[in-house]
């Protein structure tokens, strides 16, 4: 049997057949077209599903259900997205929209969530019950692991981990407030950080990089710049470490996981971003059991929300069997 498993995200939107273990058997992967508005993007969605069951080796009868992770806020009952700053949706009924196409058991949560579920399963959390997962790009996810399962609170909106508050009278943040963990250590943040320190007049070669064409500069390009030295570069991710850090020592704090899984496209800066967030975690953890906090990359990368969502989908079945 298998999983249809999708990852919608602010840049790119991901679609996988997964088998029953984990195994991704064949991946599609294509820019979001956010702009033109969430009909456009949920038809991109099911021309690639259709594509992949017409051409591909599985009937549709082996496909036990399709996992869809998406930015939230949402309602996982009745898989509507109620509204999503970084694709500019609002009431959207996307679990009812896929099932009427294709028959098809369907599972709509955070892609946050589902990060955080994959990585329980097969990546750098199997070996825990207790885990904080934050995937950082476009935004600021985060999933929640509390004995094995998703905290999804009282409204489904628990695991919002980019809206942790780490400046008080902050940048303004997409979803309204300000000071956001995401308004800063996004990719977008980074970005936007790093046009103003240049536009003030700060030296760095990250000019000659994208050739003074400032539009040009993106994350890559600011880490890129860190690893040949940069002044500019390296305090830019110094200062995103910070503002990560002081947003992990919250949920420390709270929660008392035994790790933090640290994912998503800015992670893939790997050790000189890492160790300035476990600088400052360690800087201002004073309570003792949160002092043994582990931090750790992902293992599982951009295939964490695939492997969970199709994790999402045999927890579904599994628990409609033992309801029967």
């Amino acid at each position: 049997m298998y999983i249809i498993a999708v990852d919608i995200g602010g840049t790119n939107l991901r679609v996988a057949l997964v088998d029953t273990s984990g195994k991704i058997i064949e991946r599609w992967e294509t820019p979001t077209r956010v702009s033109e508005g969430e009909k456009i993007v949920i038809r991109q969605m099911i021309e690639i599903i259709r594509d992949m069951l017409e051409k591909g080796k599985v009937d549709v009868g082996q496909i036990m259900g399709i996992g869809i992770g998406c930015p939230g806020p949402l309602d996982t009952k009745t898989g509507v997205i109620i509204d999503t700053p970084n694709l500019g949706w609002k009431n959207v009924a996307l679990k009812d929209t896929i099932e009427q196409e294709f028959h098809l058991p369907v599972c709509v949560d955070n892609d946050g969530n589902l990060a955080a579920l994959g990585e329980s399963w097969l990546g750098a959390g199997r070996e825990v019950n207790h885990l904080v997962c934050l995937t950082l790009g476009t935004g600021i996810g985060g999933g929640i692991i509390i004995n094995g399962e998703i905290l999804h609170g009282a409204n489904d909106a628990a695991g919002e981990l980019g809206h942790i508050i780490v400046e008080p009278n902050g940048l303004r943040c997409g979803c309204g407030n300000y000071g956001c963990m995401e308004a800063y250590a996004s990719g977008p943040g980074i970005t936007k950080r790093t046009i103003f320190s240049i536009k003030e007049g700060i030296t760095t070669i990250i000019t000659e990089l994208v050739q003074n064409q400032l539009e040009k500069i993106t994350p890559l390009v600011v880490y890129q710049a860190a690893i040949k030295g940069d002044e500019l570069a390296n305090d830019i991710l110094k200062e995103t470490g910070r503002y990560l850090g002081i947003g992990i020592v919250s949920l420390v704090n709270v929660l008392n996981p035994q790790l933090v899984i640290i994912g998503g496209r800015i992670a893939q800066m790997g050790e000189i971003l890492l160790n300035h967030i476990k600088d400052e975690v360690t800087k201002r953890t004073h309570l003792e059991p949160c002092r043994r906090i582990t931090i750790v990359p992902s293992q599982l990368s951009d295939d964490a929300g695939i492997i969970g969502a199709a994790k999402m989908i045999q927890n579904l079945i599994y628990h409609r069997g033992t309801e029967t």
